[in-house]
């Protein structure tokens, strides 16, 4: 009998999987919902056929499967224009951001500096995710051989090889939203390891721009301070951080310190360029080999007098973002140009 009240009630109560920060569903629509921005795309029925996709909402990239680097493809294959200014979205998800900015790119919604054209690809580590975004990318007509594609890889060790050979500028960079690693020891995980910091800050063309946006504060924090710590020379806030009354400041609480003007972040940091210089950080890992339990983010900041943007400044949002805004919580942006 207990046993069939459980059942019941389980029964009874909306099932969800979301973060552990995130608010019960109801407060939200769902991005395939007929009023959400996506469904401007105007064809509804290439979500219907695709199936929803099951998986882990967490993938650990270190594993071994995950640390095997992608190399570049056959561009001409991929797009129909390979020489185009290129969009990358870093951890796209499901990966309808990047269908919805080439819409709006196409209908001329998109500011100037994106009105393009342009070429759209999506990086995300979870395979069965990057087939269903080829296969509504393809129902839209959008590939193959069109502007846009999505490949299956981890980011953090793959983006330099993959854009080796792309014959175009890299225009626009853009991770959001990614997995927060509320563990210390989990921080390793992190999408943004200096590698890629290194990898995105060369390959951007002089005033490409790089989107970094979250939910969660201490993420938005820990972006800032990898690309402030280790591409600060080739990075600055973009001008949109200047116009008054864009930005808004939050910042975590201070955290504690190991002795009178000690900086453990400054210490990891000097560490990881150390064994960069001699050729021996490790690529997949965070900043360095040694294991130092410490927060990897401590930074005296000079970009946080640049403040957060209160609106997304590339004119299309992604889904966790469309949902945490219905949600009435905060979203941590900041917008970066190559100097």
């Amino acid at each position: 009998r207990c046993r069939a009240m459980s059942q019941q009630m389980q029964e009874q109560q909306p099932r969800w999987h979301g973060r552990p920060d995130s608010p019960p569903p109801g407060l939200s629509l769902p991005a395939d919902h007929p009023v959400s921005p996506f469904m401007e795309l105007g064809v509804r029925e290439i979500w219907d056929g695709t199936g929803r996709t099951r998986l882990r909402q967490h993938v650990n990239p270190l594993k071994a499967e995950n640390q095997i680097i992608s190399p570049p493809p056959d561009w001409s294959t991929i797009f129909h224009q390979p020489d185009l200014p290129l969009i990358v979205d870093l951890g796209c998800g499901s990966g309808r951001f990047l269908l919805l900015m080439q819409h709006r790119q196409a209908q001329q919604q998109l500011k100037a500096e994106l009105q393009g054209p342009s070429n759209f690809l999506g990086l995300e580590i979870r395979t069965a995710l990057v087939d269903r975004a080829n296969e509504w990318a393809t129902r839209l007509g959008c590939a193959p051989h069109g502007s846009i594609h999505y490949a299956a890889t981890n980011a953090t060790i793959s983006f330099a090889s993959l854009l080796a050979t792309y014959p175009g500028p890299l225009q626009l960079c853009s991770i959001q939203m990614p997995d927060p690693q509320y563990k210390r020891k989990h921080r390793k995980r992190f999408i943004f390891q200096p590698n890629l910091v290194h990898d995105i800050a060369a390959r951007l063309q002089l005033g490409g721009k790089l989107f970094l946006q979250s939910d969660i504060l201490h993420v938005a924090v820990a972006m800032r301070h990898a690309f402030e710590s280790f591409a600060g020379d080739a990075l600055a806030p973009a001008p949109e951080h200047s116009v008054p009354g864009a930005t808004f400041l939050e910042e975590p609480l201070p955290l504690a310190r190991e002795g009178p003007g000690s900086n453990l972040g400054v210490k990891h940091q000097a560490l990881y360029r150390a064994q960069l210089a001699k050729g021996e950080a490790e690529v997949g890992s965070t900043w360095g080999k040694q294991d130092v339990d410490d927060e990897p983010d401590i930074l005296e900041s000079k970009w946080s007098s640049a403040g957060w943007l209160h609106v997304n400044p590339l004119g299309a949002p992604s889904e966790r973002e469309l949902w945490v805004q219905q949600t009435g919580q905060p979203v941590y942006r900041l917008l970066l140009q190559k100097q």
